[in-house]
């Protein structure tokens, strides 16, 4: 049985909301395993938003329960620009309504599909850096992401006189989808939870070894590869080649990666998760720093 949103001292749940308060696009911007974002516009407000709807009966037939009540309840703690925000939430007899922050520019992976071909190591160091940024404020309160990837990072465009930093050039990074989510009670504590997406996984995950917030590290790590190669570094045909590859730390650089930038991705790629650099030591890496 899902727990009811009024359950929860949550201030989103401060404002009441009824699906009749939104211009609901026909056509779905995302889709997940429990259902459907759509773009939208709050009339009260005229404020445009992504309006993320889920089925009360698929996510208790798929027996998550718990991991969407923490996922709304770890967005709804979060407060940094390169986050998005969780607005608000409520909830009819067969659905939750998650009101989310929109970002106009979509998806990484979107605009990777669009361009095809990689990102120049400027755009993607500046995306780093802001990357890096949402990635340790996370971990500053013990939260793993525990899904980082080009499809849950996106892109907002803005004439915000704030945002007019170098920064900012390429677009402002939001950090998108806590679904895999989780906060530890302190930073002794570990997971082991398997899970995440088969390119992205680190060795412990694979290897079943008790973890903590340096998953996302190696994570960061294999986005910026991709963003850089335009592919991810371990692919192949099965999960179980693909997990015997990154277990060996078997891939290569092209020669279009610069030395500083594939000394980074090994910095964030080690085997051993407590040799990697930290989401503030990605920040002030000379790779990123030469662009700010």
């Amino acid at each position: 049985m899902l727990q009811p949103l009024s359950a929860f001292n949550l201030k989103q749940n401060e404002k009441k909301y009824v699906q009749d308060d939104f211009v609901v696009d026909k056509h779905p911007i995302g889709n997940g395993r429990t259902g459907l974002v759509f773009k939208a516009i709050i009339k009260r407000e005229n404020k445009k938003v992504a309006l993320k709807v889920m089925s009360k009966d698929t996510i208790v037939t798929l027996n998550i329960e718990r991991q969407v009540l923490k996922e709304i309840i770890i967005q709804a703690s979060l407060n940094h620009i390169n986050i998005l925000e969780l607005v608000a939430c409520f909830e009819d007899r067969t659905r939750l309504f998650l009101i989310l922050e929109l970002a106009n520019g979509g998806s990484i992976r979107t605009k990777m599909k669009i361009k095809a071909q990689p990102l120049k190591e400027e755009q993607v160091a500046l995306y780093v850096y802001q990357i890096a940024d949402a990635l340790s404020y996370l971990h500053s309160f013990n939260i793993i992401h525990r899904d980082l990837k080009p499809d849950n990072i996106l892109i907002h465009y803005s004439n915000d006189s704030i945002l007019h930093n170098k920064i900012y050039k390429y677009g402002v990074i939001k950090l998108a989808d806590f679904g895999f989510s989780c906060q530890l009670k302190n930073k002794r504590q570990k997971r082991s939870t398997f899970c995440g997406t088969v390119d992205y996984m680190p060795p412990e995950i694979i290897n079943q070894i008790p973890y903590d917030c340096n998953v996302d590290l190696w994570c960061l790590g294999i986005v910026i590869f991709e963003l850089l190669v335009g592919f991810p570094p371990f692919t192949d045909d099965t999960q179980e080649r693909i997990f015997d590859q990154i277990k060996e730390l078997n891939f290569h650089f092209p020669k279009t990666v610069s030395i500083q930038a594939q000394e980074l991705i090994l910095k964030l790629c080690s085997r051993t998760a407590n040799e990697r650099i930290s989401a503030e030591d990605v920040k002030s890496h000379p790779w990123v720093q030469q662009f700010l």
